[in-house]
C-alpha cells in the first residue's frame, strides 16, 4: 500500500485531524493537510500529479507537533510499515483550529506558477536598468494598498 493510499483511507475518519505519517526516517502530510503545515512552517509543497505532499525529516516531528497543540490543530501519528499503519500518538485539541489553517493548495501552486513565469520573463527578456524599474512600480502599488 502506498502511503497516500493510506493517508486516504483514514482521512475519511479524521476528517479534521492532520494526519502525520512516519515512513523511514521522513514524515510526511498529503492534500489539505499540506496546507496546515505550510501555514506553520513554509516546507516546499510537491505536487504528485494525484495529490500533494509535504515531506520532513521525523527529527522534525516534535518541533511540529508542538507548534500544532500550540495553535489548538488537532493530529494522529501514524507509524507506516510495509502495508500497514499504526497510530503512534494523538492529539484532539478542545476547539480544533484545523479548518482556519486550510487553503486552497490548487490556488497557491497556480499563483506561484504565474510568479515563477514572471520571473523568468524578467531574467530573460529585460535589461537590469528595466527590471528595477518594473519593481520600483509593483513595490510602489504594494504600499498604496498598505500590503507591503
Amino acid at each position: 500500500m502506498k502511503l497516500i493510499d493510506g493517508f486516504d483511507k483514514y482521512k475519511l475518519k479524521y476528517e479534521e485531524y492532520v494526519l502525520l505519517i512516519k515512513s523511514g526516517i521522513f514524515c510526511y502530510v498529503y492534500n489539505n493537510d499540506v496546507s496546515v503545515i505550510y501555514s506553520f512552517f513554509k516546507y516546499k509543497i510537491k505536487n504528485k500529479r494525484d495529490y500533494y505532499e509535504i515531506g520532513f525529516p521525523k527529527s522534525c516531528l516534535v518541533k511540529i507537533c508542538k507548534r500544532l497543540e500550540e495553535n489548538k490543530v488537532s493530529y494522529i501519528i501514524f507509524e507506516a510499515e510495509k502495508s500497514s499503519f499504526y497510530v503512534v500518538d494523538k492529539f484532539k485539541a478542545v476547539k480544533n483550529n484545523y479548518r482556519k489553517y486550510i487553503f486552497d493548495v490548487n490556488r497557491y501552486n497556480y499563483l506561484n506558477y504565474r510568479i515563477d513565469n514572471i520571473c523568468n520573463k524578467l531574467n530573460t527578456k529585460f535589461k537590469d536598468d528595466d527590471i528595477e524599474k518594473l519593481l520600483n512600480k509593483i513595490e510602489e502599488l504594494l504600499w498604496k494598498i498598505n500590503w507591503w
